[in-house]
């Protein structure tokens, strides 16, 4: 509920056996979604195809395969899937009134 009560009293008139009451009704109604903005990547076909190029065929793993410590080829290898989902997935912004019609 985004409203409260302010103040409540009973009138002093009466209507047959019944007492009115009066109530203030403070407001606080939230910004309408509409104007609210969102953070979304896009998976479209197109991006995960060339992701999926960039990782098969454009990078170069002999660096990774060489190396004998686990733990660093797992950040490394960890480092360059982060970097190349960031290129090929960017967080774009967009008014939530553009994903209405697909709600």
């Amino acid at each position: 509920c985004y409203s409260e009560f302010v103040d409540s009293r009973v009138l002093p008139e009466r209507i047959g056996d019944h007492q009115a009451i009066k109530c203030e009704i403070s407001h606080q109604v939230p910004e309408a979604l509409k104007f609210e903005k969102l953070d979304i990547r896009n998976h479209s076909k197109k991006n995960i195809k060339q992701f999926k190029s960039y990782l098969m065929q454009e990078c170069d793993y002999s660096q990774l395969l060489s190396c004998r410590d686990v733990e660093s080829v797992t950040l490394g290898l960890n480092e360059h899937l982060e970097n190349a989902y960031q290129r090929y997935f960017p967080i774009k912004t967009i008014p939530y009134s553009a994903l209405i019609p697909l709600l």
